[in-house]
């Protein structure tokens, strides 16, 4: 490719630069490209210099006037055809209330990698929402919706680089499950008793269903005949506050789990209540037949249940853990009793092994010098 540049003095300390294209054969007419430089002439040299080499490596961009804003708005669009509403919502929370009023009006070709590790730094000291630093995941979970956009503008011709690369980011911190004991089991165990919190305290430790799977189990969906019940539903808050029914996370959510016959007497004396309920409301049919709800026969919003549950535990002067921990407790028993992994996996509906055993490495290590305690017995007598 034929390129040649000049360069001429347009005032004190400003240079323009234009780049001399081939001529366009399907029109005859010849291309430029026009470049002001503020500085001396050896930086408007070396600039003509690098666009020069950018055209001959199709590297070059050129110049346009989209912002950051710009770039999240559009990724956000493109992304949105294939996330579940959970995920959306949280992306668009990130980007509307931490990049977008940051950084979202500089010009995305002008924002470089310094720009992009103040703002990092800025996320850890104090929070635009609350004024108060936020963790390490926080900052890095932020950080990977920018980056993420940045690559989709880097796809489009938009930027030559991504302006994440090279970025430092804030250790996180491992989060530790907070998983009781035998004696802590006991506790919150006798604290839910005659509560409206015993039934889905009770599946949790027994099942370990996802929060949103518990709220979205209808009646239809539990055999108590046979001891089983029908994961296929789950419930989740989508854009503006809204909740969605929709299919399990992934497929292995859609699953059967075999109850005890604890479980099942339990079970059979909470679907008498709701009998009692949907006489007293009156609603027969009409009404949406779900395990778990409300004094009046309602769903439960995903945090509204996870606040009960809280309230519950601070009533009762309990050690705090969120309601998902109800869950890795389940987990955790299941392999402190010897249950193979593998059924674990099926039960809790991961698609993924490595799932399972990251929520049961936290007991491994008991579980680990027990194994030693039997070889030694079988070895040593």
């Amino acid at each position: 490719m034929n390129i040649s540049y000049h360069i001429r003095q347009r005032g004190k300390s400003s240079y323009q630069i234009v780049v001399e294209l081939p001529v366009d054969h399907t029109n005859g007419k010849r291309k430029r490209i026009y470049k002001t430089v503020h500085g001396s002439k050896k930086l408007a040299e070396k600039t003509a210099r690098t666009i020069v080499q950018q055209l001959e490596t199709q590297t070059y961009v050129a110049p346009n006037k989209i912002s950051v804003k710009d770039c999240m708005n559009f990724w956000y669009e493109m992304i949105s055809m294939d996330k579940s509403p959970t995920t959306l919502n949280g992306y668009e929370y990130q980007v509307d209330k931490y990049i977008i009023p940051m950084i979202g009006d500089i010009l995305v070709q002008n924002l470089t990698s310094a720009h992009v590790q103040t703002w990092v730094n800025q996320l850890c000291k104090r929070s635009p929402v609350s004024d108060k630093p936020l963790s390490a995941k926080t900052v890095r979970n932020i950080f990977l919706n920018l980056s993420a956009a940045m690559n989709k503008a880097v796809a489009m011709g938009f930027i030559m680089k991504n302006p994440c690369d090279n970025v430092t980011l804030p250790k996180a911190q491992k989060h530790e499950t907070q998983i009781y004991d035998e004696a802590g089991i006991k506790k919150l165990i006798q604290a839910a008793q005659g509560t409206d919190m015993e039934v889905p305290i009770m599946l949790e430790l027994s099942l370990g269903l996802r929060r949103g799977e518990l709220i979205a189990l209808r009646w239809e969906n539990v055999d108590l005949n046979n001891g089983i019940i029908y994961i296929c539903e789950n419930r989740v808050e989508g854009k503006n506050g809204e909740v969605i029914t929709k299919a399990p996370k992934s497929a292995a959510g859609i699953r059967h789990i075999p109850m005890t016959g604890s479980i099942v007497k339990i079970l059979r004396r909470h679907y008498i209540r709701f009998l009692e309920i949907k006489l007293k409301y009156n609603v027969g049919n009409n009404m949406d037949d779900y395990v778990i709800c409300q004094p009046n026969g309602q769903p439960y919003k995903p945090f509204s249940l996870s606040k009960k549950f809280r309230k519950l535990l601070e009533k009762n002067g309990l050690q705090h853990m969120r309601f998902h921990d109800l869950r890795h407790l389940n987990a955790s028993i299941m392999l402190s009793q010897g249950i193979s992994p593998k059924v674990a996996q099926q039960r809790l509906g991961h698609s993924d092994f490595s799932t399972t055993m990251n929520i049961y490495s936290h007991v491994m290590k008991s579980v680990e010098n027990e194994a030693a305690k039997k070889l030694d017995n079988v070895l040593f007598g």
